[in-house]
């Protein structure tokens, strides 16, 4: 038995199933779903492959791609999503692509990161981690040997005039950066090396 979709990422890919398919199709759909009929999905950059088999034991390519690359975190709209499968269904989008799609839902659902991949285009090399010099060393402080906090450089107040770029949606991110600095300073100064 399938879990239920828990994050949104997930559902919100889920509901586009819903917006493409009719309701008849849409059934047949959760039922290869839940039958576990939908086969590996393999997730690229705006496309995602898999296999489903029909109740006849008929197997089918889908191919479901975006068009449109979404923003970030967002799952694309049904007018950015096009699906190809090789069943002889004429229609817009035949079962096995919402099928296709429920699968697609639950890779996310495992791992989130493969939304922005899927629908926003980006690679997996653009997901990496960016690694944070400091004054001591990552592993010490994780092991519990710090002597002390580790040196924070002073920051340059930030101003909207000199930095329009700080505003995320009409908000002024500028004080919450300044905010978490304090923040992690605050905390950091906790930390203590072990006798």
């Amino acid at each position: 038995m399938r879990r239920p979709l828990r994050s949104d990422e997930a559902r919100a890919v889920a509901n586009l199933a819903i917006d493409l398919g009719d309701p008849g199709r849409m059934a047949k759909a959760r039922r290869l779903h839940r039958g576990n009929n939908v086969g590996t999905v393999d997730i690229g950059p705006g496309i995602a492959e898999t296999t489903v088999a029909d109740p006849s034991g008929e197997v089918f390519d889908v191919t479901v791609t975006v068009e449109a690359p979404a923003r970030p975190g967002d799952a694309p709209g049904a007018p950015d999503v096009v699906s190809e499968c090789t069943c002889p269904d004429a229609g817009d989008i035949c079962t096995h692509g919402l099928a296709g799609i429920l699968g697609i839902a639950e890779e996310i659902e495992a791992n989130g990161r493969l939304l922005a991949i899927w629908a926003g285009g980006v690679t997996n090399d653009d997901l990496v981690p960016v690694e944070i010099a400091s004054d001591g060393s990552t592993s010490d402080f994780l092991a519990g040997n710090w002597s002390k906090a580790p040196t924070i450089p002073p920051m340059t107040p930030l101003h909207l005039d000199h930095e329009p770029e700080l505003i995320v949606d009409e908000v002024d991110a500028g004080p919450v950066v300044v905010d978490a600095r304090g923040a992690i300073k605050r905390g950091l100064s906790r930390y203590r090396a072990r006798p």
